[in-house]
């Protein structure tokens, strides 16, 4: 009897050490897995900070293309880039925000403060009218926008 008790008493140890180790173990798991993810969220971070500088890169790229060549002619663009939009609103003191690139209420607003001192319908949209107004503030270096 003492001896099965013995070995009864023995085993709960044993069972109780693996119990243990395992536990242990997980929590040493959990904490890797919680480390990778942080990892990965910085990671993460990091390459939509690039694609933001990226776009900004490109949108000024565009820009500089808008003057474009047809049948040997230079033709100006139809179209202002918003940051050219917003760099004229800008220089002729409607428009206060960074120049961003970004169709935001502000810049709308500003266009259509532009467009009522122009005397031109304000409706926010830059049409013929307001580009060939705004032209007139747009300096000839890209260094505003």
């Amino acid at each position: 009897m003492p001896v099965k008790v013995l070995a009864v008493i023995v085993l709960a140890l044993f069972l109780s050490g693996c119990a243990t180790t395992t536990k242990k173990s997980n929590n040493i798991e959990i904490q890797q897995l919680k480390s990778r993810v942080a990892g990965l969220e910085t990671d993460l971070q990091a390459k939509e900070q690039e694609i933001m500088h990226l776009e900004d890169e490109l949108e000024k790229v565009r820009e500089k293309r808008a003057v474009y060549r047809k049948e040997g002619k230079i033709v100006e663009s139809k179209k202002l880039s918003t940051r050219q939009i917003q760099a004229a609103l800008k220089n002729a003191g409607f428009y206060r925000g960074s120049v961003d690139g970004k169709m935001g209420p502000a810049t709308t607003e500003a266009i259509k403060s532009f467009q009522r001192a122009n005397g031109l319908k304000a409706d926010g949209v830059v049409g013929k009218k307001t580009r060939a107004n705004l032209m007139k503030y747009l300096t000839g270096s890209n260094e505003d926008w």
